[in-house]
């Protein structure tokens, strides 16, 4: 309900830096992926450590529900200010905009100015694709906003984000009911597809 709790504290050792951080920011979909819960184990930071020990990067699931990618640029600066020592800011938006029609020159300007304030406060901005969506927004739609991604990744010489487009199209069984939030399964996909897009951060691990 509306209750708020914490269940769980993680407590980290920043004493040879702060590289090793991931601020996740985007929509619902976002939200419900980088929670603790049981379901959506293992999460990133749990498959990073398996593969890169002794890395067990620190997490903010900075998702919201049902705001489009003209929120992120509202609040980009602010948590940037708020977060100073997290390194890789990953971003997740358009789902809401494709479902409310926002044209993609403007979702495009949208992305580039996040990244943009990303980038000049010294941190590392990366973008995910869109979802495919068996329901709701219109795939033409969310096919344009990717396109409007790829042009803003390429631009901007960016680390290319998880495709989880391609991934839910070939995998719709991992959606809900609503065809546009993802299963327990799908929650552990976008948490694996983060992980192998940002394990080359990684440098040589496996």
């Amino acid at each position: 309900g509306d209750t708020f709790s914490i269940d769980e504290i993680d407590l980290y050792d920043a004493s040879q830096g702060t590289q090793d951080t991931v601020f996740f920011m985007g929509d619902s979909i976002t939200a419900e992926a980088f929670t603790r819960c049981p379901q959506a184990q293992p999460s990133f930071a749990a498959l990073v450590r398996r593969a890169a020990p002794p890395h067990f990067p620190a997490m903010i699931d900075g998702g919201v529900n049902g705001v489009n990618s003209g929120h992120g640029v509202s609040v980009v600066e602010d948590w940037l200010a708020l977060n100073p020592d997290f390194h890789i800011w990953a971003i997740g938006y358009g789902t809401n905009d494709a479902y409310q029609k926002v044209k993609p020159e403007v979702f495009e300007q949208h992305m580039q100015t996040m990244v943009d304030s990303i980038k000049e406060s010294g941190r590392v901005p990366v973008i995910g694709r869109i979802p495919y969506a068996a329901k709701g927004p219109d795939d033409a739609d969310v096919r344009a906003l990717n396109a409007a991604i790829d042009r803003v990744a390429a631009r901007n010489d960016l680390i290319p984000g998880p495709d989880l487009y391609q991934w839910f199209r070939d995998h719709p069984d991992e959606l809900s009911a609503d065809g546009v939030h993802p299963m327990d399964a799908g929650t552990r996909s976008i948490n694996r597809l983060w992980y192998e897009a940002l394990l080359p951060l990684y440098g040589d691990s496996p």
